[in-house]
């Protein structure tokens, strides 16, 4: 087993425990799981831009899967007191996590994918940092 693996599998293991942690705290809200289950999904329609061209999709869904959104999302929700921005938060969080537990991370903004958007992932051991110098490398 590599370094490459290892680390990998250990981004798996850390956004599986983020998960679980997220699907607590979910329900000690008290929030409408069935509000849960209609919007898990969601976030991937960030992959819409695909329909356009590579680079376009690629950077949508990267914008929506980066935990960035749902923090600054969940802190607005808190310092407003509103709770809906702070369930669409953990809900979205809940998705970048569950697709790092299975395998997905971010797309190469540079690469032209051999079989359409599903096939350019991340590959295992590859980490953000080595995604932005792919992506700012040409």
């Amino acid at each position: 087993m590599g370094k490459g693996e290892v680390s990998w599998r250990a981004v798996r293991l850390k956004s599986l425990a983020l998960l679980a942690v997220i699907v607590v705290v979910y329900g000690q809200r008290d929030a409408s799981w069935l509000l849960f289950a209609a919007l898990f999904l969601a976030p991937d329609l960030s992959a819409i831009g695909y329909l356009a061209n590579h680079r376009i999709g690629a950077i949508g869904y990267n914008l929506g899967h980066t935990l960035v959104g749902p923090i600054v999302l969940g802190l607005a929700g808190i310092v407003t007191g509103i709770s809906l921005p702070v369930t669409l938060a953990l809900i979205w969080a809940a998705h970048i996590a569950f697709d790092r537990a299975i395998g997905y991370g971010l797309k190469h903004i540079s690469a032209v994918p051999a079989k359409g958007p599903a096939s350019v992932r991340v590959l295992p051991g590859q980490t953000n940092r080595d995604l932005l110098i792919s992506t700012n490398a040409g």
